[in-house]
């Protein structure tokens, strides 16, 4: 299988390839996507899409098969610290997603209550059937449900790069502190991303500023993209910032 190109130590499935008139059929798609699709036109429109788009069937059995693969490297380096602590005791992961970054911590960190959570109980669902972890346990429901305070909070990667709004990211950000202490470790990772002209994500950031102009706040930055040539699979667009 090919290497994805985010992920040099990691094999993708391979998508299916688009091009020709094909290429051209789904750019047109999104195009009308973006300029017109309600799916698009509001913060709870906006917000349900990202729930659907990872609840999709194709989505749900991508992350599966990849669920027992363990940490990239970036990933590996910020576990490095934490599991060589012998006093953490409570783990929070955020966006576990079928669960690939709870597995191997809770392997590594086996000492340490794992709780993992995601919006998506479809990915929910595969990450409990698969589950045999004593000390992880699977829960559908959002941060802003959780209680308590953990030792470390593990955001899954770009995670709030699907939050729309800069208010919006930093009241996430705000939830996760009440849930730590003053030793408590976060790990998360920033998408950042040049947004050039030749680049086709660049002109789907304008067209949502000119869709956007009197429905929601546009930041520069915002996008709807779709990942043509590494693992999607559904032909719907997805809001990142």
């Amino acid at each position: 299988m090919p290497k994805n190109e985010f992920f040099n130590d990691f094999y993708y499935p391979k998508a299916h390839k688009v091009s020709g008139l094909a290429l051209l059929k789904r750019r047109l798609s999104q195009f009308g996507q973006i300029l017109f699709s309600s799916r698009y036109s509001s913060v709870e429109n906006l917000n349900s899409s990202i729930q659907d788009y990872y609840s999709h069937p194709k989505e749900v059995e991508f992350y599966k098969t990849y669920a027992s693969f363990g940490l990239h490297v970036n990933e590996l380096e910020a576990l490095q610290e934490i599991q060589s602590n012998s006093s953490i005791k409570k783990i929070l992961i955020v966006g576990c997603g079928a669960g690939r970054e709870a597995f191997y911590i809770a392997k590594k960190c086996s000492q340490a209550k794992v709780d993992a959570i995601d919006f998506s109980e479809d990915m929910i669902f595969q990450a409990i059937k698969i589950n045999k972890r004593p000390n992880l346990n699977f829960y559908s429901r959002s941060v802003f449900e959780m209680t308590g305070s953990y030792d470390v909070i593990w955001v899954t990667s770009i995670l709030e790069s699907h939050i729309q709004g800069k208010r919006n990211r930093i009241q996430f950000f705000h939830k996760i502190k009440e849930l730590t202490h003053e030793n408590s470790k976060v790990v998360f990772t920033p998408q950042i991303k040049k947004l050039h002209p030749l680049h086709h994500y660049f002109w789907s950031s304008q067209l949502l500023k000119l869709r956007w102009r009197n429905q929601l706040q546009w930041e520069k930055g915002d996008v709807l993209l779709a990942h043509l040539g590494a693992h999607r699979r559904v032909d719907k667009l997805v809001y990142s910032h």
